[in-house]
């Protein structure tokens, strides 16, 4: 059987399957990873604590299950895509004349799922046993902020029966010649920010309009943005998990070309480094609004979140002394970063568990949530053969 040949084909399966946010059906989904434990005679777990949103686990239980075990997860849901920007069809799964396969969800994050499973297939054939039993989770909700999904299940007696030591979750590619490394995540603060004022016939230069506040308030607000990246450009030694992140993301109002709208709402997705001061931002963007006069008001979009959590890496962790043992043994240059987004590791670490966030892809332009993504063949497969050294070395600590 020509390993290569199965994996890319399983893979490229897997991106054909339009499991898109919203309103996702994940059927095909879930059908495709049953066919796919059933090959590798792996037992498959379907969870579902939300209608509608599956969470499959498949197992390789380890010669001492009593161990914790190890925790391998990927999300099945898509951000959406618009085709008239592709080159590619986002769900044809078509590969170059570079070996690059095209798809929605190539690097973000299907490739990632199909790793562990290919790697488990290449250890399995090769009569590879492990102490400790290797759990690959596949999840729903992801892109949304994980509720119906890895959120709702770290907190059920199902995920405290799984007894995990140790897990990996999502990362970033490099675009130079290194792997990157996540132990904490960026704490999402989403806001709306809402300019009401004087409406009217659009012939009139009447005052104190909503559009005026809308500019007075962009502009405030893209002053604190500058400064951010001031502060990236003038210190080589920070990164955009160090520095607060913010962009304005939809802008909504008006009725008609010729009426001066009451009211504009400004959505804005901001990223704060995990040890910022959450009650100071609040503050600062309270103080913006004010400053740029009446009639503004800030609704932020979700309860003021936890503290991002940290995991350790360190001598006292003992899977990463392994993990970093078998990349450095592979030759491959690494770097431990603060990742600048935010995935479902964040929940695993709320409920206890060690997580970082890899994914061994280097060579490989930044194309997570963009038009045209793409992952090379040649990356996917060196990804695995990473993964058959990593499965054995974690398992066996």
């Amino acid at each position: 059987m020509d390993l290569d040949k199965l994996a890319i084909e399983n893979f490229r399966k897997y991106l054909r399957i339009p499991t898109v946010q919203p309103n996702v059906n994940y059927e095909p989904a879930v059908s495709f990873l049953e066919t796919l434990a059933r090959d590798l005679d792996l037992p498959i777990r379907i969870y579902q604590y939300h209608p509608d949103n599956p969470i499959v686990l498949i197992s390789w239980i380890g010669t001492e299950p009593e161990l914790p075990s190890i925790l391998l997860n990927s999300h099945m849901d898509m951000v959406p895509v618009n085709k008239t920007k592709w080159k590619y069809d986002p769900f044809g799964a078509e590969m170059d004349e570079y070996g690059n396969i095209h798809g929605r969800g190539a690097q973000d994050c299907k490739s990632v799922g199909m790793l562990y499973v290919e790697a488990i297939r290449r250890l399995k054939q090769s009569k590879v046993q492990l102490r400790r039993t290797v759990h690959v989770l596949f999840v729903p909700d992801e892109e949304v902020g994980g509720t119906r999904g890895m959120k709702a299940l770290t907190v059920t007696e199902d995920f405290r029966k799984l007894n995990v030591g140790f897990a990996i979750d999502e990362g970033f590619p490099d675009e130079g010649n290194k792997f990157l490394i996540s132990y904490a995540e960026k704490i999402v603060r989403q806001f709306v920010i809402n300019c009401e004022g004087t409406s009217g016939h659009g012939s009139l230069l009447l005052q104190n309009t909503a559009g005026e506040k809308l500019a007075s308030v962009l502009t405030a607000i893209y002053n604190l943005r500058k400064v951010q990246k001031e502060k990236l450009a003038k210190n080589t030694s920070l990164g955009l998990g160090n520095i607060i992140a913010i962009n304005l993301t939809k802008i909504e109002g008006g009725l008609s070309s010729n009426i001066i709208p009451l009211k504009f709402s400004l959505t804005f997705d901001c990223r704060l480094p995990p040890d910022a001061d959450i009650d100071e931002f609040d503050g600062t963007v309270s103080r913006l609004c004010q400053e740029a006069g009446s009639g503004i008001t800030v609704e932020f979009l979700s309860e003021r979140p936890p503290t991002s959590l940290f995991t350790t890496l360190d001598d006292s962790n003992r899977y990463w002394v392994a993990f970093k043992q078998v990349i450095t043994d592979l030759g491959i240059p690494f770097e431990t970063w603060i990742y600048s987004a935010t995935t479902d590791g964040t929940h695993l670490r709320k409920s206890g568990t060690p997580t970082i966030g890899f994914v061994p892809f280097r060579n490989t332009p930044f194309k997570k949530h963009a038009e045209n993504e793409f992952l090379n063949a040649r990356t996917f497969l060196e990804g695995i053969d990473v993964y058959t050294k990593l499965l054995p070395a974690l398992a066996n600590v």
